[in-house]
């Protein structure tokens, strides 16, 4: 079905959400005209909320698409950062706020969790690449365990505050090593991927079922592979259409669309939970933007900050 409507008040349809609050799953017809819903395919935007610092090689995490929180990165000064900035959708396009700062300065890190309950790690900080952890409850970071391997530059975590995985990131050298957080403690029982997924990025609803996509690992090369942990084992995914890292992947295990990065700023891939595709075109291409967030999926999904370079 095609539609026979481009435009309700001289508004693209493209443009529009909902139409007196109904959604595309509502509606088959407008005035006995063929509907076949507000948002023909998956769009990028600009957002009218702007970070009150820019930032790239910053931490990102949330839930939802309507509540997001941005944490540490560098600023263009090169300067580590310590601020925290949330995201709210609201209704008019979204609003950016203050939330507590990071005890220790950094960029590079990773990040976790949901707006009310998150969890950070890694990153370079004033005296090199670090590995440990903090977490923010509340507004407030706390201080928390330090991995035993992982972290450091660009390392791929993913789940919730008491249920995390991560993998890789560079400390001394690029690594493959995976390390799973409860809450109090990090422990290396995951068995560590084969392939070097190192600068990858990662989405996960738990420390049991986790997707790590793309890497780099210096000489080794760029990767568009994707992994798969679940039942205590790792398990090759379908590869992405093209390689990619320091991207930013945004959404569930199985919706995933991983957009930007090191060499693809304007390209994205998108995963259906059985294959990727091309995705839409970045409305502005970042390198090192947040490199995930969980968002609840795809749809509405937020990313933040980052650079022009590759």
């Amino acid at each position: 079905m095609a539609n026979q409507i481009e435009k309700l008040n001289n508004i693209a349809i493209t443009s529009i959400e909902k139409l007196n609050g109904l959604t595309d799953a509502s509606m088959e017809k407008v005035n006995g005209l063929e509907f076949a819903g507000l948002t023909q395919g998956a769009v990028f935007r600009t957002s009218s909320a702007t970070l009150s610092t820019a930032r790239s090689r910053l931490g990102g995490f949330g839930g939802s698409s309507d509540e997001m929180v941005f944490c540490g990165g560098n600023n263009t000064s090169a300067t580590k950062l310590t601020s925290t900035e949330t995201y709210d959708r609201g209704t008019t396009g979204g609003s950016i706020g203050s939330g507590g700062n990071l005890n220790q300065a950094r960029f590079a890190l990773t990040a976790a969790g949901t707006e009310a309950a998150g969890l950070c790690c890694g990153g370079t900080t004033a005296s090199g690449e670090a590995k440990n952890s903090e977490e923010y409850n509340s507004n407030v970071w706390s201080n928390q365990a330090a991995t035993n391997t992982s972290g450091g530059e660009f390392a791929a975590l993913a789940g919730v505050q008491g249920s995390a995985m991560i993998n890789g990131g560079y400390v001394g050298g690029y690594n493959a090593e995976s390390e799973s957080y409860n809450g109090s403690t990090w422990v290396t029982d995951p068995p560590n991927l084969g392939s070097n997924q190192a600068h990858g990025s990662a989405s996960a609803s738990s420390a049991d079922y986790y997707r790590i996509c793309g890497g780099y690992a210096g000489d080794d090369g760029t990767y568009n592979s994707s992994y798969l942990y679940t039942s205590d084992s790792w398990a090759s995914s379908v590869d992405m259409t093209r390689t990619r890292y320091v991207g930013t992947l945004l959404g569930t295990p199985d919706d995933l669309v991983f957009h930007s990065g090191s060499g693809t700023l304007t390209t994205s891939d998108i995963f259906d939970g059985t294959s990727w595709a091309d995705g839409p075109t970045p409305a502005a291409g970042r390198y090192a933007g947040n490199n995930s967030a969980d968002c609840g999926g795809t749809n509405n999904s937020v990313s933040a900050g980052g650079g022009t370079g590759s």
